[in-house]
């Protein structure tokens, strides 16, 4: 991964090969009540309500609507050839399962051996569906029902172990399937047998709800009994935990509680971490790290605001260098990240020899450029308010002085659009 290195002399500034310097832009979907997004075979896939089905082939730019006999699809799952879709009827809580091979022109039901519904007829809906290797991990709503399911034999087992320990969600890699819960657990045969790692560091009465993986490095997240929700990561496949500083960052919502995780994403150094709304009329929470998770920072810029109500982004998708989330109800947002280890907006930075020194810094920071170049710098603190604006030309000193401790992000504009970002901090 390509790294801009910071020292505390004259050189570049930190800089992480995953940006946040590009906003966010819409992909102008105009779909009400929007419910998934997935990518399939190079194709692009949404869901909505009531019995909305949409296909484009050219990434977001055009959409055919997909004939379909299905009813409120939630959740759409890539597995290989096949490209399956969740269905849930809020009248009474039943589901059904549906699969595609051909891009969406035709749906098979498949429902052979899955759960009847606790409460009535029909077939209680999936509440987590997974796929690895060949197989599918599903959560029934019903009570204990914890199933595996070989797509080649279409039998759906369950899972002993994963009924004891409360599984709450999956992540995997190759044939490893990674289970949550007081901890993970993971199984490399498909649940024939199950590793119970240590899961030391993690807080007593420990509830994780959500697990990921990037590279070699698990994150959870979770929380013990009356905490904040936490984030914690581990390196050797849960034998040990470490906390992120999550915490330490997160405010209350808009009914007063601290803010819950809805949706992540992990790539090298950087996370994003949507969270539920702190308040109505405004944009969708989603926190950025590029430090795994020692410091976070708004990444709003380019979102909208929901003027009657609350939103959140619950779900993240990466496709060929951009990162997508689907904003509730409302429309998919998307960022220039990385399509191999480098971008486009890094690039701009070595034409214009930005420099910005040192960090942390406390009484004055030093901001260079190319020669010819003029621009706005703009400082906002973490929680994204602006402290700072200071017009740049080639070389700039900035007062930091009056400022309190803590992270901030500078921000670098040309006469059209933001091309710089970077966090800092200020030490007292």
């Amino acid at each position: 991964m390509m790294r801009k290195i910071l020292t505390l002399c004259f050189c570049l500034i930190a800089f992480p090969a995953l940006l946040t310097a590009q906003n966010w832009e819409p992909l102008g979907l105009n779909v009400p009540q929007l419910a998934d997004f997935a990518v399939h075979n190079g194709n692009f896939y949404i869901s909505a309500y009531p019995n909305v089905l949409k296909r484009s082939t050219d990434e977001g730019k055009t959409w055919q609507t997909l004939a379909n006999d299905m009813q409120n699809v939630f959740m759409l799952v890539p597995a290989d050839d096949r490209l399956y879709a969740v269905t849930y009827n809020n009248f009474d809580a039943t589901g059904l399962l549906y699969y595609t091979t051909d891009n969406g022109e035709s749906w098979v039901l498949d429902t052979a051996g899955a759960q009847g519904n606790f409460f009535g007829p029909g077939k209680a809906y999936i509440k987590q569906l997974h796929y690895w290797n060949g197989h599918l991990a599903a959560i029934f709503d019903n009570a204990d029902a914890y199933y595996i399911r070989s797509i080649a034999t279409g039998e759906w087992k369950k899972d002993a172990f994963l009924v004891a320990n409360d599984a709450a969600n999956f992540t995997s890699f190759g044939s490893t399937l990674i289970s949550s819960g007081a901890g993970i657990n993971y199984t490399t045969d498909f649940g024939a047998n199950w590793v119970k790692p240590k899961n030391a560091g993690l807080p007593a009465w420990w509830s994780g709800s959500r697990v990921f993986k990037d590279g070699e490095r698990l994150y959870i997240w979770g929380q013990a009994y009356n905490t904040k929700m936490s984030l914690f990561t581990s390196d050797d496949m849960g034998e040990s935990w470490t906390e992120t500083k999550y915490q330490n960052f997160v405010r209350n919502s808009f009914i007063g509680v601290p803010q819950t995780p809805v949706a992540f994403f992990a790539k090298g150094d950087s996370l994003w971490v949507s969270v539920s709304n702190d308040k109505p009329n405004t944009t969708p929470d989603i926190m950025f790290s590029a430090n795994r998770g020692e410091t976070f920072s708004l990444d709003t810029l380019g979102l909208s605001a929901e003027p009657f109500g609350t939103i959140s982004a619950t779900r993240f998708v990466e496709n060929k260098g951009y990162l997508y989330a689907v904003i509730a109800g409302t429309d998919i947002m998307r960022k220039k990240i990385s399509a191999d280890g480098t971008s486009s907006i890094e690039n701009e930075m070595d034409d214009l020899h930005f420099k910005f020194f040192p960090n942390p810094a406390s009484a004055e920071i030093s901001f260079s450029a190319h020669q010819d170049f003029k621009g706005v710098l703009v400082l906002t603190d973490y929680l994204g308010r602006e402290v700072l604006r200071q017009t740049v030309s080639g070389k700039a000193e900035i007062n930091i002085a009056q400022f309190g401790a803590g992270m901030y992000v500078l921000n670098v504009f040309d006469a059209e659009k933001r091309i710089f970002t970077e966090q800092f901090i200020i030490q007292r």
